[in-house]
């Protein structure tokens, strides 16, 4: 072995010049004794060449330099010649040698400060051999990194990120492990301990910024025993007063999180313990820290905790919104800045589980009750954004995440427009052409819940916004006539509480001016047949019955019949209906004529027995009664057989028959004459009734046409009835 020197660095031929040959050769043997008792007397050949070198350095020579050179050339050696080599005996014996020296390095006048500038030179190869293929090296080289650390202290801690990854290695392949892992893994939980200890006593020196990055690629990792390592430290950084890991929250909260669904019952119990923790810390200090730090910090904490809240995991998404809920509660108005993050965040978590939807309804509360006395104004254009975009992708989050019921979001979403738009009409007006199609488009949802969610807002906005009446009704009826079955799913229902919330006068003059203005005729026979028997039977709609039932010669009922017949026309049976509400006898019988060059298909003689039906029920008690008096009302008479004679030999037709029989009627009418009652349908009571007559003959002409447009054939063939094809 050389004991040369060249230079001020330490070379390959001055390595292992220190040591007597001796001990360099028992580093090497094959015996576990012997490589440690070869170590013993390295240690002792240290503090004696330190002693020496001090108590030069006391006599005033300078061989400080000198020490070091020899020292690190030594480490040079060791690793080159031992730590490197093939052999797995002279592998661990260099080890032991690196911790010989570094405990002879740890003098009683020094201490750690002699160890210190040696690190560089002690830790690195001893944790590359944390991945030596034999197991006893492993083990050997984690037992070496306790004694250095042990007598290098504090000093060990700007090492901390790598000898951390290390141990975490370890961890993670300890399934991975056979035979003889028990001494390798005690080892690793003593250096473990130990690296507490040093950080927990050397707080002031720790780097936590530097820290933090490790720990969160760390925290990716799925395995439990990984998970428990890192969970703990985790708990005892946040535990140690002089260490703040609370404003790096934001970047491993989310792994943190992620134990809460650990297969491990003690990871998850101590996930959740940490948070606990952790929350009620955060809060502590965001309370005491003004609105500065609350504004600053708390937007960060929305990303990983609205990742969390699209978990499969029911506890992660409830725990959550717990932090969501709390962190509102605590910043009251301050928080009104981030509105849109916050929405943009739980809205997604709304589902049918009754925790979360439980926790989701809080939520709603707790900041719905914020805006509504806030005086600071919102960013109404940012808040709309964000609820445009869930409703429009409520359905994605079905195939994407854990939610099973967008609709739950929408009804939510929905609701918050209803409360925006009641907070500030002006504010939300200027963003409605983002919302409203949105809205007006879920009216035909097939869940309930939604479609009357949507309607109530409509009626909201129509109720507040005068000039926004009309372009409600007209949303509505479209939806009505653009999606197939919503007229008979929700058409009743809608059109009452229409009626009910907006007027049922102002809904039906509406409706009239509407349905004359759509040019599509089977849509506009439907609704006037629907909104005709609702007039009928609703008791919604009760006040505007007894508008029409007193008569012509009213001037607010013959206003109103003016304003719906236009309507009315495109269904033949619901004109005559009208008619018979309004006594206006002679037309009613007039519109019966025309009947008879009308196509008779099977809807309409439905509608003929309905309307039967309809006779016999309260809304026409008066016209019943005025059958007492068959001579004043020969034309009501008249409309009667004419329904009759329309019908086929059915129960309708057998009830009215029985009804005019019981009158025995025909014997009491009288013969006709000049005012008999065939001028009233040229001007009677103020009402055109000749172009009104003309009117329907128009509008029926056009339904006629379509339909036997629509009975023809596209190809040759011989072309269908028109009553065979609505038959079918």
């Amino acid at each position: 072995v050389s004991t040369q020197s060249t230079g001020t660095a330490p070379q390959s031929n001055m390595a292992l010049s220190m040591f007597s040959t001796s001990t360099v050769r028992g580093l090497g043997d094959r015996g576990h004794e012997k490589r440690f008792e070869a170590a013993r007397e390295m240690t002792k050949e240290v503090k004696e060449i330190v002693k020496r070198v001090a108590g030069v350095v006391h006599e005033g020579g300078d061989q400080q330099q000198l020490l070091f050179e020899n020292i690190t050339g030594n480490i040079d050696g060791l690793v080159k010649g031992f730590v490197q080599n093939d052999n797995k005996n002279k592998r661990m014996g260099g080890l032991c040698g690196l911790a010989a020296t570094a405990v002879g390095l740890n003098t009683e006048s020094k201490g750690p400060v002699m160890v210190e500038p040696f690190l560089p030179h002690l830790i690195p190869p001893v944790l590359r051999c944390f991945q030596d293929p034999d197991m006893r090296v492993r083990s050997c080289a984690v037992e070496t990194l306790y004694n250095i650390a042990k007598v290098a202290r504090q000093h060990t801690l700007p090492f901390f990120n790598e000898i951390f990854h290390s141990l975490a290695a370890l961890y993670a392949n300890e399934d991975k492990m056979q035979d003889d892992k028990l001494e390798l893994m005690n080892n690793v939980k003593l250096v473990h301990q130990l690296m507490k200890d040093h950080v927990t006593a050397y707080a002031d020196t720790f780097n936590v910024p530097s820290f933090i990055p490790v720990l969160s690629s760390l925290l990716r990792s799925e395995l439990p025993q990984v998970r428990n390592f890192l969970i703990e430290w985790i708990k005892v950084l946040h535990d140690v007063p002089d260490i703040d890991i609370l404003s790096h929250l934001p970047e491993f909260l989310t792994g943190v999180f992620e134990m809460l669904s650990d297969k491990c019952d003690v990871n998850h119990k101590l996930a959740d313990d940490v948070l606990k923790d952790i929350e009620e810390d955060l809060k502590m200090e965001l309370s005491s820290g003004g609105v500065e730090q609350r504004t600053f910090f708390l937007p960060k904490l929305m990303a990983p905790l609205s990742q969390q809240l699209r978990s499969h995991v029911t506890f992660r998404r409830a725990t959550a919104l717990q932090w969501i809920a709390d962190f509102i509660e605590l910043s009251n108005e301050t928080i009104l800045f981030m509105v849109d993050q916050l929405l943009d965040a739980y809205l997604p978590a709304h589902s049918e589980e009754q925790t979360i939807l439980e926790w989701a309804q809080h939520i709603d509360g707790l900041l719905k009750a914020i805006i509504k006395k806030a005086t600071d104004s919102l960013d109404y254009p940012a808040i709309v954004k964000v609820l445009v975009g869930q409703i429009q992708h409520a359905d994605m989050a079905q195939a994407a995440s854990f939610q099973v019921s967008p609709w739950v979001t929408k009804v939510a979403v929905i609701k918050w427009i209803d409360r925006l738009f009641l907070k500030d009409q002006d504010a939300m007006r200027e963003q409605s052409h983002l919302f409203f199609d949105v809205v007006v488009s879920s009216i035909a949802s097939e869940h309930d819940e939604v479609a009357w969610c949507a309607l109530q807002f409509l009626i909201t906005m129509a109720k507040l916004c005068s000039d926004e009446f009309q372009t409600v009704l007209r949303a509505v009826v479209e939806a009505f006539r653009k999606n197939e079955g919503m007229l008979q799913r929700h058409g009743n229902g809608f059109i009452r509480h229409l009626g009910k919330m907006l007027g049922t006068e102002a809904v039906y003059r509406a409706f009239a001016e509407i349905v004359v203005s759509m040019d599509d005729i089977g849509f506009n026979q439907s609704f006037i047949q629907v909104i005709n028997d609702l007039l009928l039977t609703a008791t919604e709609f009760r006040n505007l019955q007894e508008i029409l039932r007193q008569g012509l010669d009213n001037a607010h009922c013959r206003e109103l019949f003016s304003a719906l017949y236009s309507s009315w026309c495109y269904n033949a049976v619901a004109s005559v209906s009208l008619c018979l509400l309004t006594s206006a006898y002679s037309h009613s019988s007039e519109l019966l004529q025309k009947f008879g060059s009308i196509p008779m298909n099977v809807e309409r003689l439905v509608q003929l027995d309905r309307l039967v039906l309809l006779l016999e029920s309260p809304a026409f008690t008066f016209l019943r009664l005025q059958l007492l008096e068959p001579h004043k009302n020969p034309d009501l008479i008249k409309s009667l057989y004419g329904i009759m004679m329309l019908l086929p030999q059915t129960d309708a037709y057998n009830k009215l028959k029985g009804r005019l029989e019981c009158l025995n009627i025909l014997c009491l009418l009288p013969k006709a004459g000049p005012n008999s009652g065939g001028a009233q349908n040229k001007s009677g009571h103020g009402v055109d009734f000749g172009e009104m007559s003309a009117q329907f003959d128009r509008v029926q002409q056009r339904v006629t046409d379509a339909l036997i447009g629509a009975s023809s054939p596209r190809t040759g063939g011989t072309p269908r009835s028109p009553e065979l094809t609505l038959s079918r």
